[in-house]
């Protein structure tokens, strides 16, 4: 049975979400269930809006190109992440700077 859980976790449910068409088993903890149902639809979704390409590149290609996009994605999500904390350190020594200054 295919798992987002790594080892053995204790308090894990299995629940049916959606790949590919078919029902699949997941086995999950309570706190990650709302992120794999909405994952799986996301997923579900992209696959949707792949198909064409799976039709006139194959199916090795197209998957391969659609996980090209979530990585990309991801990528891009953690750049921001690690912009916005920057963001926030530079706003923290300029605001310690003014206070140094009596500004």
């Amino acid at each position: 049975m295919p798992s987002i859980i790594m080892g053995a976790k204790q308090d894990t449910t299995t629940i049916e979400i959606t790949l590919g068409g078919q029902s699949v088993p997941f086995r999950v903890t309570p706190d990650e269930e709302r992120n794999v149902r909405n994952a799986a639809q996301f997923v579900e979704k992209r696959a949707n809006d792949y198909r064409r390409l799976i039709e006139i590149y194959g199916e090795r290609t197209g998957l391969s190109m659609m996980a090209l996009e979530f990585l990309l994605d991801k990528l891009r999500l953690e750049r921001a992440n690690d912009d916005s904390s920057l963001a926030i350190k530079v706003d923290e020594v300029v605001s310690k700077i003014s206070e140094a200054l009596g500004e």
